[in-house]
């Protein structure tokens, strides 16, 4: 029970055994004046009905209390009967006197003041246990008194009332002092009986604590022989009790902890923490010891109380953590936070000495491709058979770290004043360890052929920042990721210039997609039997404000890059609905070109019911093109998506069929309804025979799929012919019309 609730249990407890008196007081008094009363015949009923009302009011109390006082009860819902009982009691009381005292004579009226006032004090005494009870009483029985003496035609009672007035201010008064004096007194009690509880607890705790604790515990006198060892000091050097009893610490081997003990007898303080080599168990630990000194009643040191803490785990997780904060926990190498400090220190001797240097930065390609294909723990392995292999062929001095997932810096630990020597090292280690990964990595069943790309940043004397110094490395990784991958690439700073570029082509593609600056244009898809145009390729264009129109190729790039594609081709999926919305009686359908991210996100087939609602579009209208970069994605995943899109209508087309992963096994699995001709083998294919071999054979293909055909790129009338000739459903190109406007579009139906 909490201290508070323990208090008011108590005071609700003494005021219920005071209540008994209080209410055999009560029934006495106004059993007495009723009795007084009774020789009139008229006030007989009112005065039994008095009674009965007291009676039932103070047994309900009493019952109340008993029900309490044996626990039969809540404290709460007893302060709330005895509460209520007793200011009915305190009413009945009131008003049963004062109808008495209107019919009653002067002696009697002064003899109902007394009574009244007596009571009031009486009950000061009862039921100042809960302060607000108590004042709640005294108001509820003397305020009607003092209104009916302050409206008595007696100047004697009007006066009289005034000091009733006085009488109950210092009663209320009183009753405050006197519940906090109660209070005072049980926290006191309280407090007394939790010291004594506690020191009980000591007391018989003290003999376990000393035998139990988990830190060794030793007594021992001047001699410095042990006296008293816990369990815990055996324990932590493993030794029996019976060994250590009356043991000369002097005698043994490591002196380290003798001084410190000896200081104890100076009223100095001991301490001791460093290693300690136990003498009859030969261990090797850690110990931390503090003694302090016991004295005797007179105040003279009579003995040495120590504490042993075998801290050997301790120390050795400090060293861990240590060691966590400077290296990484896959690789052992060394972690991003502690390669910037070597770097700071290395850029500060380049300045003295005005040298040059060198820092490699590495990126393992399609890393990522690894881990979500076959697994984080291959992946795992994977950087850290990298780690071991480069470590061979970097010389002890130079630093290897990992930045992080599958990034990489090495900084050479040479420095030249030459500046070609250092590009010709720093180039020759990067063909090294590109060298390093051509032999295969094997993991279980798994053999990857991984390659990676490398950029080098030559460190010159002037250069102090190392957040760009890593962004200039950085910069120039990547510029060999775009050269093909699996390349060496040398910072300059025409490549900040490319990035600050990128940089503003973010911005100004945020901006056109909140602005609304893109614009869907329309190429014709012609039926070759027909001739007639059938459906449409929507292509996206910019209208810069200040570049004028801009294509595809000068911005789709970046965006596939970035997140920004995803909003892009939202915007794309949306508006080629609208448009077909509005050729829907001229079109047989519309095809939209879909990227990769976009493709893959959760909500795809939900952004393509929602438009497809939105615009009241039959989703057999919609043709939606994939390039063969979709084969790098979980091929049963996209089979998977493929057919739960398709089931709703919507067709798909692969686009610029045979310029990327064309492969007949991926051809067979996948669930396209189109095939698209690149227009690089259309363009030259009349007069290049391989190319024209290659048109035949794709047709040929998708033939044998079911697959119907679109050749791109078809720029004259030959073109056309040839294709017809060779099966081939449809065709688009600049023979038709280059893509146009939806104003010009229209025309051209």
């Amino acid at each position: 029970m909490k201290k508070e609730n323990q208090i008011k249990y108590e005071l609700m407890r003494l005021m219920a055994l005071d209540s008994y008196a209080s209410s055999l007081s009560l029934l006495f008094i106004v059993t007495v004046v009723a009795a007084l009363f009774w020789q009139e015949t008229a006030l007989r009923v009112p005065l039994a009905f008095w009674l009965l009302s007291l009676y039932a009011v103070l047994i309900i109390r009493s019952y109340c209390v008993k029900q309490f006082l044996h626990n039969k009860t809540s404290l709460q819902k007893a302060q709330t009967i005895f509460s209520f009982s007793t200011l009915f009691s305190a009413l009945f009381t009131s008003a049963g006197f004062l109808f008495l005292f209107t019919v009653a004579d002067h002696v009697h009226q002064t003899f109902i003041i007394i009574i009244i006032s007596g009571t009031s004090a009486g009950a000061v005494i009862t039921l100042s246990y809960f302060k607000k009870l108590s004042i709640s009483y005294l108001f509820v029985l003397l305020l009607p008194l003092i209104y009916t003496l302050l409206t008595h035609k007696s100047n004697a009672f009007n006066a009289l009332s005034y000091l009733i007035i006085l009488f109950l201010i210092m009663l209320s008064l009183f009753s405050a002092k006197y519940n906090k004096n109660i209070i005072t007194t049980l926290i006191s009690k309280y407090k007394i009986l939790a010291t004594k509880k506690a020191l009980e607890v000591s007391k018989n705790n003290f003999e376990s604590i000393f035998k139990e604790l988990p830190i060794g515990i030793f007594t021992y006198n001047k001699d410095l022989v042990l006296t008293q060892v816990n369990k815990a000091f055996t324990k932590i050097i493993q030794v029996p009790q019976e060994k250590v009893f009356n043991l000369d610490m002097k005698t043994l081997k490591d002196k380290s902890i003798i001084e410190p003990l000896q200081k104890v007898f100076k009223n100095e303080k001991a301490a001791y923490e460093g290693t300690y080599h136990t003498t009859l168990t030969d261990l090797d630990l850690w110990i931390r010891l503090h003694a302090i000194p016991m004295y005797d009643t007179q105040g003279n040191i009579i003995a040495g109380l120590g504490m042993l803490e075998n801290i050997t785990t301790e120390i050795q997780n400090q060293k861990k953590l240590e060691y966590q904060a400077f290296y990484d926990s896959l690789t052992g190498l060394t972690n991003r936070a502690s390669f910037r400090n070597y770097l700071e220190q290395f850029m500060k001797k380049l300045h003295r000495s005005k040298e040059y240097g060198a820092l490699l930065f590495i990126d393992l390609d399609d890393f990522k491709n690894i881990n979500d294909s076959i697994g984080h723990d291959v992946g795992d392995s994977v950087l850290q058979i990298f780690a071991q292999r480069t470590k061979k062929v970097l010389r002890a001095e130079d630093i290897f770290a990992r930045l992080g997932g599958d990034e990489f810096v090495i900084l050479l630990s040479q420095t030249d004043a030459d500046l070609a020597k250092i590009h010709e090292t720093a180039l020759y280690l990067s063909e090294k360890i590109h060298t390093t990964l051509k032999k295969p990595i094997h993991k279980g069943n798994e053999t990857l052929y991984i390659s990676l790309s490398i950029g080098i940043k030559i460190l010159t004397p002037e250069e102090l920042d190392t957040t760009t110094i890593l962004k200039h490395a950085d910069i120039a990784m990547y510029e060999s990721k775009k050269g093909g991958k699996n390349k060496t690439s040398f910072y300059d700073s025409t490549m900040s210039r490319q990035i600050q570029e990128q940089l503003l082509l973010h911005n100004e593609l945020k901006i056109a997609i909140q602005e609304k600056q893109f614009e869907l244009y329309l190429q014709p898809i012609v039926e070759t039997k027909t001739n007639k145009i059938v459906s449409a390729e929507a292509l996206i264009r910019w209208n810069h404000p200040t570049k004028g129109l801009l294509f595809p190729d000068a911005f789709i790039e970046y965006a596939e890059q970035s997140s920004l594609i995803i909003n892009i081709g939202s915007w794309v999926i949306e508006s080629a609905f609208a448009l077909y919305k509005e050729l829907e009686d001229t079109l047989e359908n519309i095809a939209v070109n879909i990227s990769l991210k976009q493709f893959s996100q959760d909500n795809f087939e939900e952004l393509l019911l929602t438009n497809a609602k939105k615009y009241n579009v039959d989703p057999h209208s919609i043709k939606l093109e994939l390039t063969e970069s979709i084969m790098l994605n979980n091929l049963n995943d996209t089979i998977d998506k493929m057919l739960h899109i398709k089931a709703h209508g919507f067709a798909f087309s692969m686009d610029d069929f045979g310029t990327g992963y064309s492969s007949l096994s991926y051809l067979k699995n996948l669930p396209f309804d189109y095939l698209k001709i690149d227009q690089s083998f259309v363009r030259d294919m009349l007069e290049n025979e391989n190319d024209k071999k290659l048109v035949k054979i794709i047709i040929d293909v998708a033939k044998q799929f079911d697959f119907s055909v679109i050749a791109e790129g078809v720029e004259t009338v030959e073109h056309a012919h040839f294709i017809e000739e060779n099966g081939c459903d449809y065709y688009q190109g600049y023979l038709i019309s280059k893509p146009v406007p939806l104003k010009e579009f229209k025309k051209l139906l």
